[in-house]
């Protein structure tokens, strides 16, 4: 099948996590910082979306909230040194067992 890598919908993907990931270690404890709210910044361009794609977007985003207790949890497989909120990676984890180990 073919596979498409260019087009204005690769843009939505553009998003960047302002929470845990971003805010670092502390560098004496070395245990994730926790802000007091998780988010995520969609960059969307101009003049590419219409409202109803938007609109997609939305409903796509209430049905996730709705679900939330479902939705496994991340843990990191690579945490750099520098720009860990670019650059790390995670795997799945299930959301029982994440829920258990957070601490705040």
């Amino acid at each position: 099948s073919a596979r498409v890598s260019s087009g204005p919908w690769l843009s939505l993907s553009c998003s960047v996590e302002i929470g845990t990931v971003l805010a670092d270690r502390d560098p004496v404890t070395h245990k994730n910082r926790c802000p007091k709210l998780e988010l995520v910044r969609l960059a969307i361009p101009r003049r590419v979306y219409t409202d109803d794609h938007l609109e997609y977007v939305k409903e796509a985003i209430v049905r996730i909230a709705k679900d939330k207790e479902s939705i496994s949890g991340l843990e990191f497989t690579y945490e750099p040194e520098l720009l860990r909120h670019f650059r790390a990676r995670f795997k799945k984890v299930d959301a029982s067992s994440a829920a258990s180990t957070v601490s705040l």
